[in-house]
């Protein structure tokens, strides 16, 4: 398993082709959702208290919208009511297998995983928020990690995944969550 920090000459060819743990700056955030959009499936678990719609409609390092929407499952964990509503009448315009929305007052972690179909994983644990600021214009540290299943590191991704999972289903009513799953049944009949 490699081991690299932000002082590594490469570190983002490097990330992008081998698996390992990769320490890093503002970069991390870009890194993790290019393997998103170079993805053919999965489950993507996005938390972070603050998303801005550019980051969701931004054409810039690949797109939302080009992705093969029904392969993938998402879950967004934001911290507001008014931001959990935003993503998810962003995200809703397109036909994902399954889109799950949770909201947390007191949120701060960020955290942002993919579990490809083919059973590789891509994970990233930062100061980044979901905003042009985390992606861009911050300074920002964090790790990266990448492995194939079996690694080392799947331990690691698994219970950052379970995390995840276990907040946004105990989050299962928030008012955001409930009038999301309002508007899909009305759609739905």
């Amino acid at each position: 398993m490699k081991v690299a920090t932000w002082f590594t000459p490469g570190l983002g060819k490097l990330a992008r082709e081998s698996d390992g743990v990769y320490f890093g700056g503002t970069e991390l955030l870009a890194l993790f959702l290019e393997a998103v959009f170079a993805s053919n499936g999965g489950k993507v678990h996005l938390v972070s208290p603050f998303v801005t719609d550019e980051v969701l409609t931004a054409r810039r390092l690949g797109s939302w919208r080009s992705l093969t929407h029904k392969l993938f499952s998402i879950t967004v964990v934001t911290r507001t009511a008014e931001d959990g509503v935003r993503v998810g009448q962003i995200l809703e315009a397109w036909p994902w297998r399954r889109l799950e929305l949770a909201t947390v007052r007191k949120l701060h972690g960020k955290v942002y995983l993919l579990r490809e179909s083919s059973g590789a994983f891509v994970g990233m644990v930062g100061s980044h928020n979901l905003t042009q600021g985390g992606l861009r214009d911050n300074i920002e540290l964090g790790v990266f990690f990448r492995g194939l299943p079996g690694n080392s590191l799947q331990a690691v991704f698994d219970r950052c995944e379970r995390e995840v999972m276990t907040l946004a289903g105990a989050l299962d009513q928030a008012p955001v969550v409930r009038a999301y799953r309002a508007r899909q049944a009305r759609r739905a009949s």
